[in-house]
Parts: structure tokens; sequence; C-alpha cells
């Protein structure tokens, strides 16, 4: 349950006006005057605090329902209680567009790691597949970027870690460093990149071969160490041959 909804119906009643009160604002509701002539909808999220007070004189005549979400992709709706971070972040995107930032041509893009773990099908359904903190975070930022000179996008990201330990070149060995995943953290290279790009309502913008892949560095990558702690899909282990000798995906 996230709301509840209440319709009345046409019924002469006096007082049962609604009081409601979220983030530092107060309403009342009074629909009384007009009752015997008028339908009226009430309606408000579980968080916000509600006050019905008494019927004085009269009858009222009322439909009351519960509201259910019942999808996991979906957050529980609820009522704001600050615009301040979806204010903040449209800053920092606008002075972001018009240059004001040092070393603008560092990172034209941010890639941020969501929580969930999504497939191609899943992003043919666009915004609408996204689950939980993923889904508010996405409207989030499209909300903060409406109007600017910026796209959202998703697609599956592609994390490769080549490594080796030199000290095991003599034996053919390789070490395992599957919690690394900044390059400057190991004895090898990171790449990182997409191969098939969807935007918000499901459609393909970028799709081939790993020819047409979009590499992207690490300085772009948000949350910083986002995949510290994350097992690889797959690994691959091979000897000394004078190249990489150990792969992580």
């Amino acid at each position: 349950m996230f709301a509840t909804m209440i319709i009345l119906l046409p019924s002469q009643y006096a007082g049962g006006a609604v009081h409601l009160t979220h983030a530092s604002k107060s309403q009342v509701i009074d629909f009384s005057a007009s009752s015997l002539a008028n339908t009226a909808v009430l309606a408000w999220y579980t968080d916000v605090l509600h006050e019905v007070k008494p019927i004085t004189s009269g009858y009222r005549l009322a439909l009351s329902y519960n509201l259910i979400n019942t999808s996991p992709r979906m957050a529980l709706p609820k009522a704001p209680t600050d615009d301040g971070p979806c204010t903040e972040l449209r800053r920092v995107l606008r002075n972001w567009e018009k240059g004001r930032y040092a070393e603008p041509e560092k990172c034209d893009y941010i890639a941020y790691v969501l929580q969930h773990k999504y497939s191609e099908v899943d992003f043919k359904h666009g915004e609408a597949c996204l689950k939980g903190e993923d889904k508010e975070r996405v409207a989030l930022v499209r909300a903060a970027a409406e109007g600017l000179d910026f796209v959202i996008l998703l697609a599956n990201m592609e994390y490769h870690i080549s490594d080796y330990d030199s000290d095991d070149w003599g034996d053919g060995s390789a070490e395992h460093h599957l919690g690394c995943v900044r390059g400057d953290d190991i004895d090898g290279e990171v790449d990182i990149n997409f191969s098939k790009i969807f935007d918000l309502d499901g459609s393909v913008l970028l799709s081939g071969s790993s020819s047409k892949s979009i590499s992207i560095s690490e300085d772009c990558l948000l949350p910083r160490r986002a995949l510290e702690d994350e097992n690889p899909d797959g690994t691959d282990e091979s000897g000394y041959t004078g190249n990489v000798s150990l792969s992580v995906r």
C-alpha cells in the first residue's frame, strides 16, 4: 500500500474536514458546503500525516480504497519532500553544459552504475524496466536535465580486467585480482565499454560488432569504485605467453 483514495458521493453533511501535513506544509480540505450536489475525490500518500475530523451532522457517503503497488520493478510512489536535489543537479548540469568547470574535455559524459542488473531484453522496455532506486534516480536526472543539451541512455556495461603477476612469470602461473577495479591498482589493463545503447523509450541507438562499441574512462564512472566488491561474471586463466595471462570480466 502506498496511498489512500476516497470518493465522496453526493450526500448532505457538516464537518468531516481532512487535515493533511507533509514536509512542513499543511492543507485543510473541506467539501461539506457543496456535498449534496457534487462528487469529490481525495487522495494522499501513506507518508502524509492526515486527520479526518468528525461529522457534526448528517451522513457522508464515501468509497475508500487502499492503493497497492504489485509490480516489483516499480518503487513505491511517495510524496516529494523537497525539490532541492533536482534543483541542485540542474544547476550542476547547466554549469557543465556552459563549460564552467575546469578541464571540461576530461569527461563529456557520466556513466552511472545502476543498482540492479538488466538484460538487453529489459532495456527494450526503456525506462519502464527500471526497479526501485534505479527508477527514482533516473527520473530525478531526467527532470533535472529537461530542456538542457543532455541525453539519458541505458546500456549494459562490460568491465574487462586483464591482469598478471610478473613475479610468477618463471613458472607460468597467474594470480587472480578479482577485487581490483581501478587501473592504477592492478598490474595490467582495464577496458570498459558499451556495445548496445538504448534510449529511455527502449529504442536501440547503437548496435553492432565490437568495432562499434564505445569505450569509456574510469574517471567518468560513478559511483567511484562501484565494482570493487562485485564478483566477475567469468574468468579465463592461462600460463604466461608474453602477453596478458588473466582475463576477468
